[in-house]
């Protein structure tokens, strides 16, 4: 089966960067486990990309798991476009605001 490449868009980095800021300041160590889960849910999509929830046209939804965040993405040939890794305490169409 042929991997995906997984790309992220600006927002998306900035986002994930600061949550992994947020949890490490909690607890030192905590800020490494939620960017492990990430690349867990990344690389699930590169094996699977079609795995995640569509929630609209061209748009999946995969949960991180253990932490409340979401990865919001697009497939386009055999690249997966990360759009926004966001909490999930917020409203279900922030992901859709720029910065």
């Amino acid at each position: 089966m042929a991997q995906y490449e997984v790309l992220l868009t600006d927002e998306a980095s900035d986002y994930a960067m600061a949550a992994y800021d947020w949890y490490e300041e909690q607890l030192v160590g905590l800020g490494d486990d939620f960017y492990e889960h990430l690349l867990v849910a990344f690389d699930q999509l590169s094996q699977q990309p079609n795995s995640g929830r569509h929630i609209e046209l061209g748009i999946r939804k995969t949960l991180v798991f253990t932490f409340p965040y979401a990865v919001y993405y697009s497939v386009k040939g055999e690249a997966v476009r990360v759009l926004r890794v966001m909490y999930q305490g917020r409203h279900p169409d922030e992901w859709k605001k720029s910065k």
